[in-house]
C-alpha cells in the first residue's frame, strides 16, 4: 500500500501532462480550422476596444452640449434693479396665469410618453454613433486606399527603363536564365504564381468586409456598457491603453519616416510609410522589413549613389530605435512589456498558425493572455504569467522537507 501511494504522484502528473499535451493539440487545430473567422474576430474586437473613447465621446455629445448650455445660461448677468421694478408693475398676475397654464400641461402630458419619447431618442442616437464610428474607419480606409493610387501615379515610371543599374540587374537575371524581363513576359510565365496571388488578394478583401461587419457588431455590443457607464476592468484598460499607445507611436513613426524619405527625394514616400504603420506592429522583424524597403527604389532611381542608399537606411533605423525604444517605453503601462523571449516565441507561434495578420496580432494576444492570467487568483495561473513575464527566471525545485511525527513515551503519535 505504500508502494501505491508513493507511485500516484508521479502517475497523477503523467496523466496531468498528457492532458495538457491534448489540450494543445486541440487548441492548435480549433485555431487552424477557425482561422478564417477567429482572425476577423480578432481584429474586429481590438478595433473596436480601440475605437471605444471616440464611440463613448459621440454617444454622450448631446448630453454634454446640454450641460454646456446650462453652464453658459446660469453664467447670464441679471437684471437691473429698475427693470425689475418695471415688470412688476402690472405683470406679476401675467406670469402666474402663465405659470398655472404651464401647470396644467403638465398635468395633462403623461410623464411615460416624454420617457419613451426619450429613450427612442437615445436608441437612434446609439445607432448615428455606431454608423457613424463605422463611416470614419470606411473613410480612412478609403482614403489610404486613394492616396495609394495617387502615389504610384505621381511617379514617372518611364526613369526607371533607362536606369544603367536595371540594365546590370536584367544582364545578371539571363545570366542565372531568366530571360522575361519584361511586365508581360513574366505574367504569361508565371501564371500560377499570379493566380495565387490574385487569390490572396481576393481572400484579404474577403477578410477586411468581415472584419467591418464584425465590428459593427462588436460596437452594438459595447453599447449598453457605454451607456450605463459600467466601470471597465483593468485587462480592458489596459488593453486599450496598449493599442492606443502602439498606434500613436507607429504613427509618430510613420511620419517621421515620411518626411526624412521626402527630404531625401524618394519616390512613393506615403506608401512606405503605411509599410512603416502596419510593420511596426509587428515585433523585431517588421521593424526591419520597413528599414530596408526603401534600399531597392534609391538604388535603381538614376542619380543616386551608394551613399543615398546608405542614408535612406540609416536615417529610418536611427528614427526606429529613437521613437521605438525611447518614447513608446515611456507611454506604456507596468504591466504591457513583454520578455523579448516572450515577444520572440509569440510571434514564431501565432505567424505560424495565421501567417502575417498572426504576427500583427501576437504582441495584442499575448499581453490580453498575460493580463488576463494576472487577474485570475490560482497557483497554475500564476505559475503561466510568471513564464510569460520572467520566462528565463529560475525556479527552486527542492522538495519540501516532510518532519515525522514525534511520539511520546508510550509510543503514541502526538499527531493522534
Amino acid at each position: 500500500a505504500a508502494e501505491t501511494l508513493r507511485q500516484q504522484p508521479s502517475a497523477l502528473g503523467i496523466l496531468v501532462g498528457c492532458a495538457l499535451i491534448l489540450t494543445s493539440i486541440s487548441i492548435v487545430s480549433v485555431l487552424l480550422k477557425l482561422s478564417a473567422v477567429l482572425v476577423p474576430l480578432t481584429f474586429a474586437v481590438f478595433l473596436a476596444f480601440l475605437v471605444e473613447p471616440l464611440l463613448r465621446a459621440v454617444v454622450f455629445a448631446p448630453e454634454t452640449l446640454c450641460r454646456l448650455c446650462r453652464r453658459r445660461c446660469c453664467f447670464r448677468p441679471r437684471s437691473r434693479p429698475e427693470e425689475l421694478s418695471d415688470a412688476d408693475d402690472g405683470s406679476g398676475f401675467a406670469l402666474e396665469e402663465d405659470s398655472a397654464d404651464f401647470g396644467e400641461l403638465a398635468a395633462i402630458a403623461p410623464k411615460t410618453c416624454a420617457d419613451s419619447a426619450t429613450a427612442r431618442l437615445r436608441t437612434l442616437w446609439d445607432i448615428f454613433s455606431v454608423f457613424l464610428c463605422v463611416a470614419i474607419l470606411l473613410g480612412l480606409g478609403c482614403s489610404v486606399v486613394l492616396a495609394f493610387y495617387a502615389s504610384l501615379n505621381s511617379v514617372d515610371w518611364r526613369q526607371y527603363e533607362r536606369s544603367p543599374k536595371l540594365q546590370d540587374l536584367r544582364k545578371i537575371l539571363v545570366r542565372l536564365g531568366v530571360n522575361e524581363t519584361s511586365w508581360q513576359d513574366a505574367i504569361s510565365h508565371y501564371k500560377a504564381e499570379v493566380a495565387d496571388v490574385a487569390t490572396t488578394m481576393l481572400g484579404v478583401a474577403g477578410d477586411v468586409i468581415i472584419t467591418l461587419l464584425l465590428f459593427l457588431f462588436c460596437l452594438v455590443a459595447i453599447l449598453p456598457g457605454i451607456r450605463s457607464d459600467l466601470p471597465r476592468s483593468r485587462m480592458r484598460a489596459l488593453m486599450q491603453r496598449y493599442l492606443l499607445c502602439k498606434t500613436v507611436t507607429s504613427a509618430l513613426i510613420a511620419l517621421a519616416v515620411m518626411l526624412s524619405l521626402w527630404l531625401m527625394d524618394v519616390n512613393l514616400v506615403f506608401i512606405f510609410g503605411m509599410v512603416t504603420f502596419l510593420c511596426n506592429f509587428i515585433p523585431n522583424v517588421g521593424s526591419f522589413f520597413a528599414i530596408v524597403a526603401p534600399a531597392p527604389l534609391v538604388y535603381l532611381t538614376p542619380g543616386k549613389t551608394v551613399e543615398d542608399v546608405v542614408i535612406a537606411v540609416v536615417v529610418p533605423f536611427l528614427i526606429h530605435n529613437t521613437l521605438g525604444c525611447i518614447v513608446e517605453p515611456q507611454l506604456m503601462q507596468a504591466g504591457l512589456d513583454l520578455h523579448p523571449l516572450t515577444t520572440v516565441v509569440a510571434l514564431t507561434f501565432w505567424g505560424a498558425i495565421w501567417g502575417i495578420s498572426g504576427m500583427i496580432l501576437s504582441v495584442p494576444i499575448t499581453c490580453g493572455i498575460k493580463l488576463a492570467l494576472a487577474e485570475v487568483d490560482h497557483p497554475h495561473a500564476k505559475l503561466l504569467f510568471d513564464i510569460l513575464d520572467k520566462p528565463l527566471r529560475g525556479r527552486s525545485r527542492r522538495r519540501p522537507i516532510i518532519t515525522p511525527p514525534s511520539s511520546d513515551a508510550s509510543g503514541r503519535d502526538t499527531a493522534e
